[in-house]
């Protein structure tokens, strides 16, 4: 679970208080094309399960619990490198597709979505190198 994530929509994430049961205390608002980082800061709590430190574009937010992180992926409102890189070579192969038909809608709308994941990839990207070099500095 540890790395980094993009967010491909906004969303909120209920914020708890571990120490005590209830209500969420805030939320954090996610939004599309944020970068969250699941660090290797991680702690057990008895009848909650594993929670990990998360940041947000870099600044640190929180816990957040392994099972609504694995929600999160499931529900494709956080991704991984992996996933987007898989999503670009569909879209390469769909672009290819509308092109050998002609299909100009097609074409446009495969470019468009295209475009969207390469952004996407690239600034998750930047965050990555801009991380692991300031750990080396």
């Amino acid at each position: 679970m540890v790395g980094y994530y993009i967010s491909l929509r906004k969303f909120s994430h209920p914020v708890r208080c571990l120490g005590r049961k209830g209500t969420p205390s805030a939320s954090l608002h996610i939004k599309a094309g944020d970068v969250i980082e699941v660090t290797n800061d991680c702690k057990l709590f008895k009848g909650a399960g594993w929670f990990f430190m998360v940041e947000v574009n870099g600044k640190n937010c929180g816990f957040i619990a392994h099972e609504e992180l694995v929600n999160y992926l499931n529900d494709k409102k956080l991704v991984t490198m992996l996933d987007i890189e898989l999503h670009i070579n569909y879209l390469k192969y769909k672009l290819d597709l509308a092109l050998d038909e002609r299909n100009k809608v097609c074409f446009n709308a495969y470019t468009k979505k295209l475009t969207d994941y390469l952004i996407l990839k690239t600034e998750l990207e930047k965050y990555a190198v801009k991380k692991e070099f300031f750990s080396f500095v």
